[in-house]
């Protein structure tokens, strides 16, 4: 209830309930666009641009969204940092088929539709700040230390928001399998956070 009075106030356009909003996802999604990315597009871009260009268009769809809890809303997040990730596929292909090398890094202008704005205040406010920082750098420590295994089945389960059934057939498993796999990866991911000395979020 809480998050959803939360997003409601966001939705509406008030900043502090935006900036809130957005820090409670920033470090999974941050998390999310690393390992949507791949190594070759994550060579061309940064990670925190992809992650400001899919909140700011997260910011323009809300008044229209029907959401209810953190899970749908991460949800519809992380699809539309997948369309944000199309789009700087497509305009790396285009810098391909004009000549451009490969290894040259794209400007934000070759893929972005929101512009250079910003999103609420990254450098205000105590829950933007608990989200960066050190917090978000164990957090994606964590994820690294997972298997490409594991990691796929957190992202289609939690960050996606797919149903076990959604998540065998996309791995070409059981639904028994994917419960066990993603109860281990979610455990193992929490024991690297407590190692790394932060508190289990995930």
């Amino acid at each position: 209830m809480e998050f959803t009075s939360i997003l409601q106030r966001a939705a509406s356009g008030e900043k502090a309930a935006q900036e809130e909003l957005f820090a409670r996802i920033a470090a999974r999604l941050e998390v999310y666009v690393e390992h949507r990315l791949g190594r070759a597009l994550a060579r061309r871009v940064e990670v925190q641009d992809v992650v400001q260009e899919t909140l700011l268009r997260t910011l323009s769809v809300l008044p229209g969204a029907t959401l209810n809890g953190e899970g749908p809303f991460l949800a519809l997040v992380c699809k539309i940092a997948r369309n944000v990730i199309a789009d700087i596929a497509r305009a790396a292909r285009r810098q391909r088929r004009g000549g451009g090398a490969a290894q040259l890094s794209l400007a934000r202008s070759d893929w972005s539709t929101a512009g250079a704005a910003l999103p609420p205040d990254s450098s205000a406010g105590p829950y933007t700040r608990a989200a960066l920082g050190e917090t978000r750098g164990r957090m994606l420590q964590a994820w690294r230390a997972l298997s490409p295994e594991q990691r796929r089945v957190i992202a289609l389960r939690q960050f996606e928001g797919l149903s076990a059934r959604e998540t065998a057939r996309r791995v070409g498993s059981s639904e028994q399998a994917v419960h066990a796999q993603f109860r281990r990866a979610l455990s193992r991911w929490g024991e690297e956070l407590e190692r790394l000395g932060g508190a289990s979020s995930c």
